[in-house]
């Protein structure tokens, strides 16, 4: 069964929890949204870390493009302090 916001059916029983608000139903208060964002964007990071680290490996075998290596060790640093960042807030 579907819930509908109290305004819309006459009558109804406010389905809030404290310190919520109509605009904002359910108790979620903006926390949640940020926190599901930010849970996302380092899971993104994580797998991004991967990936660059697996290219690091690879780059470091061959050894054909310092300049290469170079640039995949700056991504995963840049990657890494992002998701420090992040996990800091």
């Amino acid at each position: 069964m579907y819930c509908l916001a109290p305004a819309l059916v006459p009558g109804a029983v406010e389905h809030y929890t404290a310190g919520s608000s109509p605009s904002e139903p359910f108790g979620m208060n903006g926390h949640s949204h940020m926190d599901k964002k930010a849970k996302k964007k380092t899971h993104v990071l994580q797998q991004r870390i991967q990936a660059l680290r697996q290219q690091v490996a690879g780059a470091k075998k061959q050894m054909d493009d310092s300049a290469e290596l170079k640039s995949i060790q700056q991504q995963l640093a840049a990657a890494e302090a992002e998701l420090a960042k992040i996990k800091d807030l």
